[in-house]
């Protein structure tokens, strides 16, 4: 019997976004390790510089979705290409209006 992890193998990186804390990446991994029964995630707090405006526009998706929680995606696994075409090519355009915006305010 092959025993079951305990830890994901690198911690997730978090952010405080307003009310809320963040992961900032390792959504796969966190979810992978919740499918195997790991109900905490090592965690570490991110210290990079990021798009604040466009993680909050991504935040306000999910909330809009009903995920507030990595076990909130168990029943919305897509393959490769349905998540780039469902969520890569909806941040494209996200980010790419975000650009527009600040070219106007310049």
């Amino acid at each position: 019997m092959i025993p079951k992890k305990t830890e994901i193998s690198r911690p997730i990186p978090i952010k405080q976004l307003n009310d809320d804390v963040i992961y900032t990446d390792g959504h796969t991994r966190s979810f992978a390790a919740h499918l195997n029964g790991l109900e905490k995630d090592s965690v570490f707090w991110d210290e990079d510089d990021l798009d604040w405006e466009a993680y909050e526009i991504c935040v306000k998706w999910c909330k809009d979705e009903g995920i507030y929680t990595i076990a909130d995606l168990k029943n919305r696994v897509v393959d490769s290409e349905g998540y780039r075409r469902l969520w890569h090519k909806r941040c494209d355009i996200m980010h790419e209006e975000l650009e527009t915006k600040r070219l106007k305010q310049l």
